[in-house]
């Protein structure tokens, strides 16, 4: 989160942007699974202030490092080169997301 701050989220739409180390995923379902799984992650949460400063600063490296103006003019960029047969692979952005938290792709 920009804001630097740890998020429950679903694990759909916005919440693929959210890694297992910058907040907490719900999985989607059921209303009743959804509400039960974001009681269950803000009881964590509140459980446990010092591991949501660290998803909170962990969410504002990744923010800074991954969605800045200037990696997404570079992305433009990619999509460019791909569509005029200058690069052979498909840009993969979100699917393929860095997670700094692991050091691997989300």
């Amino acid at each position: 989160h920009a804001g630097g701050l740890a998020e429950a989220d679903g694990d759909a739409g916005p919440a693929e942007l959210v890694t297992e180390g910058t907040g907490i995923k719900v999985p989607m379902g059921p209303r009743a699974e959804v509400v039960a799984g974001l009681r269950a992650a803000l009881q964590r949460m509140v459980a446990d202030p010092d591991a949501v400063a660290r998803m909170g600063a962990a969410a504002r490296d990744r923010v800074e490092a991954l969605f800045t103006w200037e990696r997404k003019a570079a992305q433009v960029a990619e999509v460019y080169d791909w569509v005029l047969g200058r690069r052979a692979a498909k840009p993969a952005f979100f699917g393929a997301c860095p997670n700094p938290d692991k050091g691997s792709t989300d």
